[in-house]
């Protein structure tokens, strides 16, 4: 078990969510992870007892996956999946976020 992440000993980019969910060192309160509907990947926290808390890439995995996918359901989906925590959206591009603000009203 690694007790300190300065332990790892790979690079930072290979720390995934099933290192730091057994690592026994003080994450802090939150812990950021990339995640996608598909494949589901910030589940793991789940194992641990750990909800998920900030999620982001939900957009960009559905975008590689189907260029065409509606912005509005990939978030609504999310949005669905993650309803206690953040979902973090951004781009670089000012004309991709109004795509953003047609989400309609979320249900549980």
């Amino acid at each position: 078990m690694i007790r300190d992440l300065a332990e790892f000993p790979g690079p930072a980019q290979e720390i995934t969510a099933d290192v730091l969910a057994v690592c026994s060192a003080d994450l802090g309160g939150v812990i950021q992870l990339c995640g996608s509907l598909e494949k589901r990947e910030a589940d793991l926290l789940g194992h641990y007892d750990r909800p998920l808390q900030i999620t982001h890439g939900y957009v960009s995995a559905a975008l590689r996956t189907s260029p065409t996918v509606s912005v509005p359901e990939v978030l609504k989906q999310a949005l669905r999946r993650d309803y206690d925590g953040a979902i973090i959206v951004s781009s670089s591009k000012v004309c991709r976020l109004p795509r953003c603000a047609l989400i309609p009203p979320c249900q549980r």
